[in-house]
């Protein structure tokens, strides 16, 4: 047998080798030199399908690495937005929650006075108790104070413990006689007055009705 072996090529290495070595049977001198110009090829192994497709996947990656980076980017965004937005609800959370506590702390003081002026109580109210309780309404929970109709409570509660007061009272007998209690509700309603109005006309305040 004088004619060409056929080989057999496992691998895409041995292909590539296969076009670098010189063809069988010839010597290397005797080999055609690439034409240099545009039409000379470099040495090895083409696959311009296989070169498409890898790099259209390049490409495609590419685009993805893009496309997640803005997602991310506004993720974080979102990250940070949402965190201001909690920050001002719970800010907005703990002011609710500072009035409901104010106002249920006046609601209770209220409903104390109105109990403790119902007949027959064991510790009934005493006016200067009552000037206390308002006292504290002012200087402490005023903002919810100021939305009660301050009024009609001074009216209901004070009215009658004035009544009661002055009840046994005998003008000719001694005509000074609480004067220093009506003085110090006259201040503090009318100071109530002042404060919610700024000094506006004090004959519809609780001390003048």
């Amino acid at each position: 047998m004088t004619g060409r072996e056929q080989k057999v090529y496992y691998s895409y290495s041995q292909i590539s080798h296969k076009h670098n070595v010189p063809d069988d049977g010839l010597p290397p001198q005797s080999q055609p030199l690439p034409q240099p110009g545009k039409d000379a090829k470099a040495p090895g192994f083409a696959l311009p399908e296989l070169e498409h497709n890898l790099q259209l996947l390049i490409d495609l990656t590419e685009q993805e690495i893009i496309q997640n980076d803005r997602q991310l980017q506004y993720e974080r965004d979102m990250v940070v937005n949402l965190s201001h937005e909690l920050e001002k609800m719970s800010e907005v959370l703990e002011h609710e929650e500072r009035v409901i506590s104010n106002l249920s702390r006046v609601l209770e003081m209220v409903e104390e006075c109105e109990r403790r002026l119902q007949p027959n109580c064991s510790n009934p109210l005493t006016l200067d108790e009552c000037a206390r309780v308002f006292e504290t309404l002012q200087d402490k929970y005023y903002e919810e104070y100021r939305m009660s109709d301050r009024v009609d409570l001074a009216v209901a509660i004070v009215y009658p413990l004035m009544k009661e007061y002055f009840k046994e009272w005998d003008p000719l007998k001694d005509c000074t006689y609480g004067t220093e209690i009506i003085s110090k509700w006259k201040s503090l309603l009318e100071n109530d007055q002042l404060l919610s109005h700024g000094g506006q006309d004090l004959s519809t305040d609780a001390f003048h009705r």
